[in-house]
């Protein structure tokens, strides 16, 4: 398989709180939630029940799942708590046709002063065809990574 390599342009596309009708501001959250550190390997963290392929993955606001291995292909994960790869480096591959970090929710590999040394691929699939993700009368696609909390990704140069 050859690699492409694109660059991508974030564009913020805030929703302030006093907006009337914005769905995707913090909406009260608690800043002050306690969140348990959870492997995604331990079926305990998924009440038993490990993710298989195709599935909607949920992280909870009280959850911060450590990616100690690559899930399956999934349909969707929402990050309402923290998603994080871990310190130690492990290569890992996220895959799924959307990924949404929703405020509140956070995304990271490493930190400025600790980079991340591992190898963090994340493949969102799908084609024209593959239904799109929803929200009030907009419709945002697919292969999408919508982000309303925080991705924070720090790689060594």
């Amino acid at each position: 398989n050859p690699c492409i390599e694109e660059s991508i342009e974030f564009l913020a596309d805030p929703c302030p709180e006093d907006e009337p009708g914005c769905q995707f501001s913090r909406g009260g959250l608690d800043d002050n939630v306690t969140r348990r550190v959870m492997l995604w390997s331990d079926p305990a963290t998924w009440n038993g029940t490990l993710p298989v392929a195709g599935q909607n993955v949920t992280i909870e606001r009280d959850m911060h799942v450590l990616l100690d291995v690559s899930p399956p292909p999934l349909e969707g994960i929402t990050v309402f708590g923290g998603l994080e790869a871990p310190s130690n480096g492990t290569d890992v591959t996220l895959r799924a046709v959307w990924i949404i970090v929703r405020g509140g929710g956070d995304l990271i590999a490493g930190t400025e002063s600790e980079p991340y040394n591992g190898t963090l691929d994340i493949a969102l699939s799908g084609d024209r065809y593959t239904p799109g993700i929803k929200a009030n009368d907009d419709n945002y696609g697919s292969k999408l990574l919508l982000v309303f909390g925080t991705v924070s990704l720090h790689a060594p140069v």
